[in-house]
């Protein structure tokens, strides 16, 4: 595994047509938030469900959704990560009646981690809204299949269309492409240029220098107990055995730690036994001396422990490669070595 911050010595080049990413081999990501929110929009606005007896419903609009997106490839895999909050308006009418009802779809966690068939879907009506029980259990049930048939195909698309851009041709596709080969290597030239690169740290990367940053929130769940999750992120042993790394950890409050041969450090400054944990956190790759504040929280859930991080003050240029790294050098790691849930395919 590759250090989070170093590269991977196993790069090789070849003769490409874009000149870049060489086997689709680097890690490039792509923030997917608002083809997602568009496509979840599409998918769901007007979805309808339909029985002869009690009548039909349909959801009308989709009245928010808060979250994000993103997409990355890693050694020519796709990885897709994304957690929203969908709140939805629906509408039906009993068979023979002219009245209409209007009530509230809610899905609080639509996420990788979360099967379709797994989601929460939740169906109700408002206080001040007329209530019919009939078409709610018609829309909760027959209406929550399609919901989940409807969500299963974003995942689907989301994987398959938003992540066409994000790997480029490789030599051996650039051969085969029917006699058209300048034409497609402009269109995908055009299309990489969709996707967002890494830049350098804003500002000369010495003490001091301004930067613009921005907050992550992350909200994982774990299959163990919550004072299991919280030994295993401050205990050094555990903490060796899920990072795979040399690592240096005291978790008191003042003491410093490195993780991952020193590629990440920082210092605590705030511990609660089983509650939470705040550091101060930096990569290795940041501008020196920047630290953002990353917060964990832990609370008890119906499966397990849920752990939300709140993390202020990323760099601007480091927020996707940030986000990314959360999942891939800390929580699947954890969930694959204890067996407090389901990596992803193609993490490792």
């Amino acid at each position: 595994m590759a250090k989070w911050g170093e590269g991977d010595p196993r790069w090789i080049v070849e003769e490409r047509p874009d000149a870049h990413n060489v086997n689709n081999w680097h890690w490039s990501e792509k923030d997917a938030t608002n083809w997602s929110i568009k496509e979840i929009k599409r998918l769901l606005v007007n979805v309808t469900t339909r029985d002869e007896k009690i009548g039909d419903c349909y959801i009308s609009s989709i009245k928010s959704c808060k979250g994000e997106a993103t997409i990355n490839n890693r050694k020519k895999k796709i990885i897709c990560f994304y957690e929203f909050e969908v709140t939805a308006a629906w509408k039906g009418s009993l068979a023979g009646s002219s009245m209409v009802y209007e009530g509230e779809i809610f899905i609080p966690n639509l996420s990788e981690e979360q099967e379709p068939e797994d989601l929460d879907i939740q169906v109700s009506f408002k206080k001040d809204q007329r209530v019919c029980q009939e078409l709610k259990e018609l829309m909760r049930v027959k209406g929550s299949e399609k919901i989940r048939d409807k969500l299963s195909a974003f995942a689907e698309n989301l994987r398959k269309d938003c992540a066409a851009t994000l790997q480029v041709p490789t030599k051996d596709s650039a051969k085969s492409s029917n006699g058209n080969k300048g034409k497609n290597v402009a269109t995908n030239v055009k299309q990489q240029l969709n996707v967002v690169p890494s830049k350098p740290a804003a500002g000369p990367n010495v003490v001091g220098a301004k930067i613009r940053t921005h907050k992550l929130v992350q909200i994982v769940q774990f299959k163990t107990e919550v004072p299991e999750l919280y030994k295993t992120l401050v205990e050094q042993p555990r903490i060796s055995a899920w990072s795979r790394s040399d690592v240096k950890s005291n978790a008191q409050v003042n003491q410093e730690f490195a993780f991952f041969g020193g590629n990440v450090t920082g210092t605590y400054t705030q511990m609660e036994e089983n509650s939470k944990i705040v550091m101060r956190w930096r990569q290795k790759t940041w501008p020196a001396a920047h630290y953002s504040t990353a917060t964990l929280t832990f609370a008890k859930h119906e499966d397990g422990t849920e752990l939300k991080l709140e993390q202020t003050g990323v760099p601007e240029n480091s927020v996707e490669a940030t986000k990314s790294g959360w999942h891939q050098y800390y929580w699947n790691p954890i969930k694959h070595t204890f067996g407090f849930g389901t990596d992803l395919v193609g993490v490792f």
